[in-house]
């Protein structure tokens, strides 16, 4: 495998669980009321 290529499956990965982690944080009520503190909402 080439460095970029290890680079992409790498930025992949990442992106995935940042969007997992996100999708699952939005069901949370208690991440609605930490970003609407931080004024984010």
């Amino acid at each position: 495998m080439s460095c970029t290529s290890i680079l992409q499956v790498v930025a992949a990965a990442s992106l995935v669980m940042l969007l997992g982690s996100l999708f699952l944080l939005y069901q949370n009520p208690l991440f609605e009321i930490y970003l609407s503190n931080w004024g984010l909402c």
